[in-house]
């Protein structure tokens, strides 16, 4: 048998995962929009994988958290993860979310906060190669 490197090659017909952006326990210091990750994205068309955890301490908060995007077919999009939720101390993971992203235009995730310091957010876009 061979020797193992400990780095995994990807299998063949399979995709890997690349990451593109990410914020990495960003905390949100005020009770006003805050954009935790803003990716402009290349000269092509291309699909993300966006991800969201939520730390909330202390004491539980209303959160809005939502990601903007241009698909190149329909336009203008929004997803939003949570709107104006009341989220109790402890971690949310949110449900990862695919998107279609047009050529040179922006994808940015927002985070809005009932209360300044009280949450913590992790995120990423990640692409398929």
């Amino acid at each position: 048998m061979g020797q193992m490197s400990g780095v995994l090659a990807p299998i063949q017909g399979f995709a890997t995962k690349v990451s593109v952006a990410s914020a990495i326990n960003t905390e949100i210091t005020t009770t006003t929009a805050t954009n935790i990750i803003t990716y402009n994205n290349g000269a092509q068309i291309q699909g993300l994988i966006a991800w969201l955890t939520l730390d909330v301490i202390t004491a539980a908060t209303t959160v809005t958290a939502s990601i903007t995007w241009t698909n190149p077919n329909t336009g203008q999009q929004t997803y939003t993860w949570e709107n104006a939720a009341s989220i109790s101390v402890g971690t949310r993971v949110e449900l990862p979310v695919s998107i279609l992203v047009s050529a040179n235009s922006t994808v940015t995730i927002t985070i809005t906060a009932g209360t300044a310091n009280q949450v913590f957010a992790t995120a990423g876009l990640d692409k398929m190669v």
